[in-house]
């Protein structure tokens, strides 16, 4: 049971976290850029590196959480938020991670979290159509842009999409919104 924490270099975030950690007596240790080509099994070893940084880092936080319930988990998070702090991307070491390096893990998991804030924001587009009234714009505008909150909804419908598609779907939608004209 550990933690594994990148603070994406925001200081006052890593005491807080520290603090926690050692009242509520979990094991906690900070990954610093040196770490980034160890693997996660390595860190949770505590293994230490001393190969040269070959790039940086980005400034964004991971908390990686090997055998801690959701439980503690929760508290955690709910902590963090007390404090005015807000943890962006948490993960739980699983089998398969275990074995990658903290830098892929670490923008693999930027990576998701992107696409996850791409996924919600074409939702919340395709979902605006029921605030809207269809009778107060041109059949021609309505229809382009039903047409084009249609496809993105059956697109999210299909599965997976990268960041690429969704801001297409998104953009279409908002250029055809753009596009709605009031009848008078």
């Amino acid at each position: 049971m550990s933690i594994l924490y990148y603070d994406g270099h925001d200081e006052k975030k890593r005491r807080v976290l520290h603090r926690y950690c050692e009242a509520s007596s979990l094991p906690f240790r900070v990954v610093e850029p040196i770490d980034q080509n160890q693997t996660i099994a390595e860190l949770l070893e505590g293994v230490t590196s001393s190969e040269p940084v070959h790039k940086d880092l980005p400034d964004k936080d991971l908390l990686i959480c090997n055998q801690i319930s959701d439980k503690q988990i929760s508290k955690l998070l709910d902590h963090m938020r007390k404090e005015g702090m807000k943890m962006e991307r948490t993960c739980v070491v699983t089998r398969y991670n275990i074995s990658w390096t903290f830098v892929d893990l670490l923008h693999e998991i930027i990576e998701e979290h992107e696409t996850m804030e791409l996924r919600s924001a074409c939702q919340k587009e395709i979902k605006e159509i029921s605030v809207l009234q269809e009778e107060r714009y041109s059949p021609q505008s309505w229809a382009l842009y039903q047409d084009a909150v249609l496809k993105g909804f059956i697109l999210l419908q299909q599965g997976r999409l990268s960041q690429e598609q969704l801001r297409g779907v998104i953009n279409e939608i908002q250029e055809r919104k753009a596009l709605l004209k009031q009848v008078e």
